[in-house]
């Protein structure tokens, strides 16, 4: 999709309110495309108010970007209409100095960052990724990436030693019943704490729930008098580095890890396989019917693109392997099924 606009997270959300999903359409007639072949979709035809609070990234994502350029995040050229509307009615004394994003959609990425930071730490310890000690023994490499992350994200110079202090301080409290015990009970006791807050469900779900209590006491508003729907949230700056800590702590030894890499490269190519054989000669008849009433409905290569984008986007994670099987026969019990 690269040469036509990319494909993105945040973009497709909106295109998906917008367009997409099934609710509304501009006309009497209920088709996704007029008497004239036009775009008839209103999505799930949201408040103004409500679309803005979903929009992260106040630009517009170019219709073509070269091979090598990096990834860009906002909202597709298609719905650029719907987006300069959706600003206009929101704030419209908004002006191009100021960068468009309503306090919703700040309070939105706020608890994003909040869950990521703390929900998907206690992921990883149920999951048998990561344990207290274990992040603690790390390899210096990965504290060092974080700080680089951390550093970047808060604009502020952090370094190792600031973000071992974040875990250090989290798990300060694993051999509290041991502080003067031998240096070899302290350490069979901080096993066995660190061993229970990973494996035991009531112990992860208050460690997790007394983070997100310290993290929301960590809050601030910071209010635009003239454009008050403009407002942001923020934390100060010691809960910041501790989420920020936290989150890409995560990432680096969780997400980037060999065993979720693999299950993202399989992921990969069942979506580059499943885009490439509905994109080919005669592809689009493996669409649904809906879908290939609108594939056939256009005429330019990139809408046509488009529609096929939006009905992988559209797929959970079991039915894009469960298509990927049929077509490819790796599930051939299921050829019969209907769509």
């Amino acid at each position: 999709m690269k040469g036509i606009g990319g494909f993105e997270g945040n973009a497709q959300t909106f295109r998906m309110l917008t367009r997409t999903e099934k609710k509304d359409v501009a006309s009497d007639f209920p088709s996704p495309l007029d008497a004239k072949g036009r775009d008839n979709r209103l999505g799930l035809n949201f408040a103004h108010r409500s679309l803005a609070a979903i929009l992260k990234y106040d630009r517009i994502i170019p219709g073509f970007r070269k091979i090598n350029a990096g990834l860009v995040k906002g909202v597709f050229e298609s719905e650029k209409k719907i987006f300069n509307n959706v600003k206009k009615s929101v704030c419209p004394n908004f002006s191009k100095e100021k960068y468009f994003k309503t306090i919703e959609c700040s309070i939105m990425d706020l608890a994003d960052d909040i869950a990521y930071s703390t929900y998907d730490l206690e992921d990883t310890f149920k999951a048998g990724f990561l344990d207290p000690l274990s992040i603690l023994s790390s390899p210096s490499g990965i504290f060092e990436r974080v700080a680089l992350k951390v550093s970047k994200s808060m604009d502020n110079e952090v370094d190792t030693k600031d973000v071992i202090s974040v875990f250090l301080g989290l798990f300060e409290g694993l051999s509290e019943n041991a502080e003067n015990s031998s240096p070899l009970v302290m350490a069979a006791n901080c096993a066995l704490a660190s061993s229970q807050l990973a494996s035991n469900g009531y112990i992860r779900t208050k460690f997790t729930a007394d983070l997100v209590s310290e993290f929301l006491a960590g809050v601030k508003c910071q209010i635009d008098a003239k454009r008050p729907m403009l407002s942001q949230v923020r934390l100060n700056p010691e809960t910041h580095l501790k989420v920020e800590a936290l989150k890409h702590f995560t990432f680096e030894a969780t997400i980037m890890s060999p065993r979720l890499r693999i299950s993202e490269q399989r992921g990969f190519d069942i979506i580059k396989a499943l885009f490439e054989k509905l994109d080919s000669e005669k592809g689009h008849m493996l669409l649904p019917h809906d879908f290939r009433e609108l594939y056939a409905g256009f005429y330019s290569d990139a809408d046509k693109k488009r529609v096929i984008a939006d009905f992988i986007a559209g797929m959970t994670d079991s039915y894009a392997v469960e298509f990927y099987g049929r077509i490819f026969s790796e599930n051939p019990q299921t050829i019969f099924k209907p769509f």
